[in-house]
């Protein structure tokens, strides 16, 4: 079985035995499910995160786990892997952070257009 699976399969089976949590829905770890009790994140929270920049999939917030240090927070399409490279200390940072885009280019405006502006 694949990791990812393995995972998913291991924080749903934790959230069956623990019926209730306190901490549910503060992070996500590995495919939007919280890392504390396993239960499935709101979708509400996933809604603040927009689709990613390069292939237009679903994202989610990631927490990252090192020894010896403070938890980390980033954001990874579902999709093609893409990733915020920074750690950021909170869900809501890396979540900025993410959804900060570059401007797109503006579509050319008509003739009909910019004679209606002249107009005004």
């Amino acid at each position: 079985m694949p990791y990812a699976e393995l995972v998913v399969e291991a924080l749903r089976e934790k959230a069956e035995r623990e019926k209730g949590c306190d901490q549910c829905n503060e992070y996500v770890y590995d495919w939007n499910y919280c890392g504390h009790c396993g239960k499935r994140l709101e979708e509400s929270r996933m809604d603040k995160l927009l689709p990613c920049p390069f292939c237009g999939g679903k994202a989610c917030i990631h927490k990252y786990e090192f020894i010896g240090y403070s938890s980390t927070f980033g954001v990874v399409c579902l999709d093609c892997c893409a990733e915020t490279r920074q750690f950021y200390d909170t869900p809501a940072e890396a979540i900025t952070a993410w959804n900060r885009r570059a401007q797109t280019k503006s579509k050319p405006i008509t003739l009909e257009e910019l004679r209606q502006m002249d107009q005004d």
